[in-house]
């Protein structure tokens, strides 16, 4: 059984103001998406360099 995904296009024409909002809204997206990948990656970091200098 296979599925079929479809997806469309559409171009947007924001004003002034709402191309800034978008921008500060990928911007902080971006942000967050960095903060919670380090909170991941950190102890796994720290577990894998205390087993070294063991």
């Amino acid at each position: 059984m296979s599925r079929t995904r479809q997806g469309f296009r559409v171009e947007l024409s924001p004003t002034v103001e709402q191309r800034a909002v978008m921008g500060r809204h990928a911007g902080l997206s971006r942000v967050v998406e960095n903060f919670c990948l380090d909170r991941i990656k950190r102890p796994t970091f720290r577990r894998r360099s205390t087993r070294r200098a063991a």
